[in-house]
C-alpha cells in the first residue's frame, strides 16, 4: 500500500524524533511537493537519503547508549575501586598506626636501655677512674718507698764498707800487736801476761766485729729481699692496671657496638617507614593521574561524540535545503530526472562520510585488550624477549631466565652472566639462537647464544653513550641512544661495523624495540606508551601509538596470523613482576 506525501512526511517526523529523543525538536524533513509522483526519482532519493539518515541515526543512538551504559559501568567499578582503596587506605593508616605505637614503644624501651646503659657506663667510668687513682697513688707511694729504701740501703751499704774497712784496719792492728805480744812474750813474764790480755782483748773485738759485720750482711740481705718483693708487687700492680685498662676497652668496645647496633635498627626502621610512605604516596599519585587521565579521556570522547552528533545534524539540514532547492529546480524539466538523482547520490555520499569518519577512525584506532596474566619469579626485572619460542628475561644482577610463553610463571632455566667488569642489562632482544643486550653499566652491546648466555661470544661498545633499548628485525642490529635521541642501524657485528642514524624528535626514554614485521613498536617509559615508528630516508617518524600502564617495564610485539600479541613485563607493585599478554586491535 502506498502513502500519500503527507503521511509519508508525517510517519518520517515521527522517526526522527524518536531517533533524536527530542535532542532537536526544531529539525523537520522537508516538505514534499504535492504534485509530484512518489514514485519519481526524485522522491526515491529522498526516500533512500531519509532511510540512510535514519538508519545512521540510529546506529549513532544505539553505539551512544552503549558507551553511556559502558561509561556508567566504569563510574560504578571506578566508585567501587574507590571505596575499597579507602577502605585500604583506612586499614593501612590503621595499621601504620599501630606500627607507630609499636615503633614509639620500642624507641620508649630503647631509650630507657640507653639511658641504663649510659648510667652504668658512667659508673664503670667512675669506679675505672677511681681505682686508676687508687692504683696511681699505690704505685706512686710503692715508687717512692721503693726509692726512700733504695737510698737508705745504698747508705747502709756505705756505711757497712767504711766498718769493713775500719774492723780490717782494726783486725789488722790486733794481728800487729799479737805479734808483738808474741815477740815480747819472751821477754818478760808481765808483758806476757799483759799481752794475753791485750789478746784476750783484742780477740773479743775481732768476735765483736764478726759479729756486726755478720748482722750488717743478714740486715742487707733482708732488705734485698723486701726491695725484690717490693719490685714484684709493683709489676703486679702494674700488671693489674693493664688487665682493667683492656677490661675497660672491652666494655667500652661492647658499649658502642650496642649503642651502633640499636641506633642503625632504628635508622632502618625510619628509612624503611619512609619508603613506604613515599610508595604509598607515589602511588595514590598514579591512580589520581589515571583516574583524571580516564575521566578526560570520557569527556574527551563525549565531545567528540556531541560534535559528530552537531555535523551529522548541520549535514542533515544542508542536505534538506539542497534537495528542497534542487525539487525547486526542476520540477518542471522531466528530461533533468538523471541529473537530479546523480546529485541526491553525490550528497548522500557526502553526508555518509561527514558522519562515517568519525566512526571509522574511533573504530579503527589502536588499543590494548588483556587475556591473560602470570607472575615471575624475578628480581629486579629490566628486559623481555620472545626468540620465536620462548620468553626471554633480564635482571638488573646479570641473571637471565628463560620462561614458557603459554605460562611465563613455569621457570625453564636460568644462568648468571660472567661478563668482563661490572654489567647490568637494560634491554634486550632475540632472534633464531642469538640474544642481543645493552649494558647500561659500560654503555656496550653483548651478544649471547641462546643455548648459554653466561658467556658472551662478544662484546662492543654502543656507537651513543647511553644506549637504552635494542632491536633485530632478522638481518641487522638496531639500537637507540636516549642522549642524542638517535635510531642506529648496525650492519653487522662487532666495533668496526658501520651503523647509520635516524634521528627521532621525539621526548622519549624507551626500554624495549621490536621490529614486528615492517613496523618498529618502541616502548616508551616516561609517555607510557606503546609507539609504532616508520622509517623514512634519514629520518623516523610515529604513525601511532596506545597507551600502556605505568607499570610497564618492557614489551614485545608479536604479529602472527592470529593478529598482534603483546606481552608485557610488569611490576606488581610488591617488588615482584609479572608477565601479561595483551591483544593490540586497530590500524
Amino acid at each position: 500500500m502506498r502513502m500519500n506525501a503527507d503521511e509519508l512526511q508525517a510517519e518520517l517526523n515521527k522517526l526522527w524524533s524518536r531517533v533524536n529523543n527530542d535532542a532537536v525538536p526544531d529539525i523537520k524533513y522537508p516538505e514534499l511537493p504535492g504534485g509530484v509522483d512518489t514514485g519519481s526519482p526524485v522522491r526515491d532519493a529522498s526516500v533512500e537519503a531519509m532511510q540512510l539518515l535514519r538508519r545512521q541515526r540510529e546506529a549513532e543512538t544505539a553505539e551512544l547508549r552503549h558507551l553511556i551504559a559502558l561509561k556508567e559501568n566504569a563510574l560504578r567499578d571506578m566508585t567501587d575501586r574507590l571505596k575499597s582503596v579507602q577502605a585500604e587506605l583506612l586499614r593501612a593508616r590503621q595499621q601504620q598506626t599501630q606500627k607507630d605505637r609499636q615503633v614509639l614503644a620500642e624507641m620508649l624501651g630503647v631509650q630507657g636501655k640507653l639511658q641504663g646503659a649510659q648510667g652504668l657506663l658512667k659508673e664503670q667510668e667512675d669506679r675505672f677512674l677511681k681505682e686508676e687513682r687508687v692504683l696511681r697513688d699505690i704505685a706512686e707511694k710503692t715508687r717512692q718507698q721503693l726509692a726512700a729504701e733504695t737510698a737508705r740501703w745504698r747508705e747502709l751499704e756505705h756505711q757497712w764498707n767504711q766498718r769493713e774497712q775500719q774492723y780490717l784496719l782494726d783486725v789488722k792492728e790486733a794481728q800487729t800487736l799479737l805479734k808483738r805480744a808474741e815477740d815480747a812474750a819472751a821477754k818478760s813474764e808481765d808483758r806476757a801476761r799483759r799481752t794475753s790480755d791485750e789478746l784476750k782483748n783484742a780477740k773479743s773485738a775481732v768476735e765483736a766485729t764478726l759479729a756486726e759485720l755478720l748482722a750488717e750482711r743478714n740486715a742487707r740481705e733482708h732488705s734485698d729481699q723486701e726491695r725484690d718483693r717490693a719490685l714484684k708487687k709493683v709489676a703486679e700492680v702494674e700488671e693489674h692496671f693493664q688487665e682493667l685498662q683492656k677490661i675497660w676497652q672491652e666494655e667500652r668496645k661492647q658499649w658502642q657496638e650496642l649503642w651502633d647496633r640499636e641506633r642503625s635498627g632504628w635508622d632502618a626502621r625510619q628509612q624503611e617507614l619512609t619508603t613506604w610512605e613515599q610508595k604509598f604516596r607515589q602511588e595514590r599519585e598514579a591512580w589520581h593521574a589515571d583516574l583524571k587521565a580516564k575521566e578526560g579521556a570520557e569527556l574527551k570522547f563525549a565531545e567528540q561524540m556531541a560534535q559528530n552528533l552537531r555535523q551529522s545534524s548541520e549535514a542533515t539540514h544542508q542536505l534538506s535545503g539542497a534537495i528542497t532547492a534542487m525539487r525547486q529546480a526542476a520540477s518542471g524539466a522531466p528530461e533533468g530526472r538523471g541529473l537530479r538523482r546523480t546529485i541526491a547520490a553525490v550528497l548522500a555520499s557526502a553526508l555518509l562520510a561527514g558522519v562515517g569518519l568519525p566512526a571509522w577512525q574511533y573504530v579503527t584506532r589502536l588499543r590494548l585488550v588483556p587475556l591473560a596474566g602470570e607472575s615471575v619469579a624475578a628480581e629486579s626485572p629490566t628486559g623481555l624477549a620472545f626468540d620465536g619460542t620462548q620468553l626471554w628475561v633480564t635482571e638488573y644482577s646479570g641473571r637471565f631466565l628463560k620462561l614458557d610463553p603459554g605460562h611465563p610463571s613455569q621457570q625453564l632455566s636460568s644462568w648468571q652472566v660472567a661478563a668482563s667488569g661490572p654489567y647490568h642489562p637494560g634491554a634486550l632482544t632475540a632472534s633464531a639462537d642469538t640474544l642481543w643486550t645493552v649494558d647500561t653499566a659500560q654503555a656496550r652491546i653483548l651478544r649471547h647464544a641462546t643455548a648459554d648466555p653466561s658467556v658472551p661470544r662478544d662484546s662492543w661498545s654502543a656507537p651513543g653513550t647511553a644506549p637504552v633499548a635494542v632491536a633485530h628485525d632478522g638481518t641487522r642490529l638496531w639500537t637507540f641512544d636516549v642522549v642524542n635521541r638517535t635510531l642506529y642501524r648496525h650492519e653487522g657485528d662487532g666495533p668496526n661495523a658501520p651503523t647509520q642514524g635516524y634521528p627521532l624528535d621525539l621526548d622519549v626514554v624507551p626500554t624495549s624495540m621490536q621490529w614486528a614485521g615492517s613496523e618498529l613498536w618502541m616502548h616508551d617509559s616516561k609517555g607510557h606508551r606503546l609507539l609504532r615508528i616508520k622509517l623514512l630516508e634519514r629520518s623516523a617518524a610515529v604513525t601511532g601509538q596506545v597507551k600502556v600502564s605505568d607499570a610497564v617495564i618492557s614489551a614485545v610485539v608479536r604479529t602472527s596470523a592470529r593478529g598482534r600479541l603483546v606481552w608485557a613485563l610488569l611490576r606488581d607493585g610488591r617488588g615482584g613482576a609479572s608477565i601479561q599478554r595483551l591483544e593490540l586491535q586497530g590500524r
